[in-house]
């Protein structure tokens, strides 16, 4: 039995809440960071994110909006926002970061052409880190998942990608679930291209597919 790790959500959109629901039911301490006060609000009073993910309760999660609640308590530190956010978090969690502290990436997107570097969000995060001194492990999270399905325990099968295999390995067999199946890899930028551009290519073949029969 893999040791239950201390799980910090930052970012309680529904794909956050989602996960936070189910690493909870599998025995995790998960500890919830928002900067919306209503969500906040649903969370500590009804357990619930009525605004994201209504229906799923989540009594064993707590809840916070000071971000150093999070890095106090949490070893891995899971960035569930999007791709226009989470580089200002990742600005806000730098003077508060231990060397042990593990960094999990789900955006999906492109960082800001301004970033420079190769273009991907990780890679963003990583120079931002080294900039500042730090060599905290960053671990990207994509495939192809769907918020309320995994909420409602549909097995799902997705990616951690890492430079070192070794810390994708060890992701993957924490934070794996019975119906959250994460396999790890050791090509973080092909992964995120990916998840960046899954969607183009499924409207690239829904259209190849639509016009087949029409050509010729």
């Amino acid at each position: 039995m893999a040791k239950m790790a201390r799980i910090g959500v930052l970012g309680l959109g529904n794909w956050g809440t989602a996960l936070a629901l189910v690493w909870c039911n599998d025995g995790h301490n998960v500890l919830g960071w928002t900067v919306e006060q209503d969500v906040y609000e649903s969370m500590m009073t009804v357990h619930e994110n009525k605004k994201y993910l209504p229906g799923h309760e989540i009594p064993q999660m707590d809840c916070t909006m000071e971000i150093s609640d999070v890095t106090e308590s949490c070893e891995i530190l899971v960035l569930a926002l999007p791709s226009s956010a989470i580089l200002e978090v990742v600005d806000m969690l730098i003077p508060n970061l231990r060397p042990s502290h593990l960094l999990v990436d789900l955006a999906k997107g492109l960082a800001p052409s301004d970033e420079g570097g190769s273009g991907m969000i990780s890679d963003a995060i990583e120079r931002r880190l080294s900039d500042a001194g730090l060599s905290n492990q960053v671990v990207v999270m994509t495939g192809p998942t769907i918020a309320p399905e995994v909420a409602r325990g549909v097995i799902t099968n997705a990616l951690v990608a890492c430079h070192d295999i070794r810390i994708a390995e060890r992701v993957a067999e924490r934070l794996s679930t019975d119906s959250l199946i994460l396999t790890p890899a050791e090509d973080p930028t092909g992964a995120e291209l990916w998840g960046a551009y899954k969607n183009c290519v499924a409207l690239a073949c829904g259209l190849v597919d639509g016009l087949k029969d029409t050509i010729g």
